[in-house]
């Protein structure tokens, strides 16, 4: 045989291995550049270092004492849950308050070390700078059950846990973890001043420490139990709302974050209120389909009283998010007047989207306008049902209650929208602002009347002094002794409710007019050579290409 012949064509290993580096080295180059940057830093840091062998230690000698402490009788109990219990503290460490933290850290570091302005003007779009944040901690995640894996295959093997609820409270471990994580980042988007990162982190680590307990306790509380109804469809179905709710919500947060991140003449609004609109959706039909289940097993009487329950949780969600979208600036820069809705018909279906505090002050009016009315169906449907001889509140005093709380939220969110606007004239008025005006309005409605008259709910007589305090006013519409309130309190606060909604109105309506604006040939000539371009030349995509 030819040696020079053998030692130039590679063997078949070699050739695969070859193969597989390309591939590897083909995905690596598909990845978001700011994800490989942010892996290599957290793996490389000291931190990581430090924990990743704290890890393997404690989980080495917990399996040394453990099993030394049990003994002979190691082959005959049921020790898998104490085994897994340690464990779970272990890993649950780093990852409900290690990597939280440090994702918050790896951008005020970006700031601190003045590099994020290098990240933000590459082509990178602020919501692929939070992938790649988030992407970093998952990586981390990643190791951390890599390392601890075994240990916890281990305490199946001694019984008394099985391996579906293991993965079961693993899975939730990682939510859990990548959840907080996006929380912290949101948190570090917002706090741009020193000051401010340090308040914040000294609020995270506190918050993140309590997470910790509350999940060793969650933990413990459900090893306790019998094994989990895997059988049983009722479980996945809980399982299942658990997750819509965790998934609409990390949307609602991932897109905040990135809109922190986007340039101020961009559009930061809309992607928001489609994913409210998305989590209000997801809610109703829940919401309708545990009210149909009650129906199916006798339980109509019922479906007012959670008509109301709903009609409360719109209130109190749209009130938050309202105060953040009164906070935006009411003047829409031209590049997003070039982006509006093009027909009629798309500026019917889709101006509430468009930023501003008078849009966004509409778009919450209408969204608890269609919970109220879903609410009245189920008074409605209640009351069919004999509501009245189930011991339920009567259907007028629950259609009160509707009445009294979107009369309340009109005005609340009514008054706070037309402060903001006479505060905007003589500064600049931030997210910030909005939800600290609109607290501080109704803090003052419940403050004021309780300083000049104490009252006791359980013993206390309502009184029309109160009517500026939504909690008493509601809980008054089902206590026997203020009938009084049906009489005298509705024909105040909805006449109210109008006036202050016909006010900012007047406000509104020239956001709403607002018509999309015609690009000018500059911007047009840029835009198609971009896409010209685009196929044929790669363009940087990071600081370093």
């Amino acid at each position: 045989m030819d040696s020079s012949k053998a030692i130039r064509e590679p063997s078949r290993a070699t050739s695969w291995w070859h193969r597989l580096s390309a591939k590897v080295e083909w995905a690596g180059e598909r990845l978001n550049p700011l994800l490989v940057k942010e892996v290599r830093q957290s793996l490389k840091s000291r931190q990581f270092s430090i924990t990743f062998t704290a890890v393997l230690c404690l989980s080495w000698l917990w399996s040394i004492a453990g099993i030394a402490r049990l003994g002979p009788e190691v082959s005959f109990g049921a020790f898998g849950p104490d085994m897994f219990f340690v464990y779970y503290l272990i890993l649950a460490f780093p990852l409900i308050l290690i990597v939280p933290y440090s994702t918050f850290r790896s951008l005020i570091a970006e700031r601190e070390d003045n590099t994020y302005e290098l990240v933000a003007i590459t082509t990178l779009r602020p919501r692929q700078i939070v992938a790649g944040k988030l992407g970093s901690s998952v990586a981390q995640m990643a190791v951390y059950f890599s390392a601890v894996a075994p240990c916890l295959a281990f305490t199946y093997l001694l019984r008394g846990i099985d391996a579906p609820t293991i993965c079961w409270i693993l899975f939730y471990t990682f939510l859990a973890s990548l959840g907080f994580s996006l929380c912290a980042l949101l948190l570090a988007t917002i706090a741009k001043e020193k000051h401010w990162q340090i308040m914040l982190a000294v609020v995270i680590v506190v918050g993140l420490f309590y997470a910790f307990l509350g999940a060793a306790g969650l933990c413990q509380m459900r090893l306790r139990f019998a094994r989990l109804p895997f059988t049983s469809s009722e479980f996945w179905i809980e399982n299942l709302m658990f997750l819509s709710f965790f998934v609409s919500t990390f949307v609602l947060l991932y897109l905040a974050a990135a809109a922190q991140l986007t340039f101020t003449a961009e559009n930061r609004s809309s992607a928001l209120r489609r994913a409210m609109l998305a989590q209000q959706v997801l809610f109703v039909g829940w919401l309708g389909y545990v009210l149909y289940e009650n129906t199916g097993r006798g339980l109509k009487a019922g479906t007012g009283f959670a008509g109301v329950i709903a009609m409360l949780v719109a209130c109190a969600y749209w009130l938050v998010m309202g105060s953040f979208m009164s906070g935006e600036s009411s003047e829409l820069s031209p590049r997003i007047k070039r982006r509006l809705p093009r027909t009629d018909l798309g500026r019917i279906l889709f101006t509430w989207f468009n930023p501003g505090p008078g849009t966004g002050y509409l778009f919450a009016v209408n969204n608890v306008l269609a919970m109220m009315v879903f609410a009245l169906l189920g008074v409605w449907y209640g009351e069919m049902n004999g509501a009245s001889a189930a011991g339920m509140p009567a259907a007028s005093q629950m259609l009160t209650q509707i009445l009294l709380l979107l009369g309340y939220f009109v005005i609340y969110l009514g008054i706070g929208n037309l402060l903001l606007r006479l505060l905007r004239k003589f500064t600049r008025v931030t997210l910030s602002a909005g939800v600290l005006v609109n607290l501080l309005l109704l803090m003052a409605g419940w403050g004021i009347p309780t300083i000049i008259d104490p009252y006791d709910v359980h013993q206390s007589t309502y009184r029309l002094g109160h009517m500026t305090d939504p909690y008493w006013s509601c809980i008054a519409t089902i206590d026997p002794r203020t009938s009084i309130v049906h009489d005298e309190l509705l024909p105040i606060i909805l006449p109210a409710a109008v006036l202050v909604f016909l006010w900012n109105l007047v406000y509104i309506v020239p956001e709403i007019r607002q018509v999309r604006l015609t690009p000018p040939i500059r911007v047009i000539e840029e835009e198609q050579s971009q896409v010209t371009v685009k196929p044929n030349q790669p363009q940087p995509t990071n600081p370093w290409d």
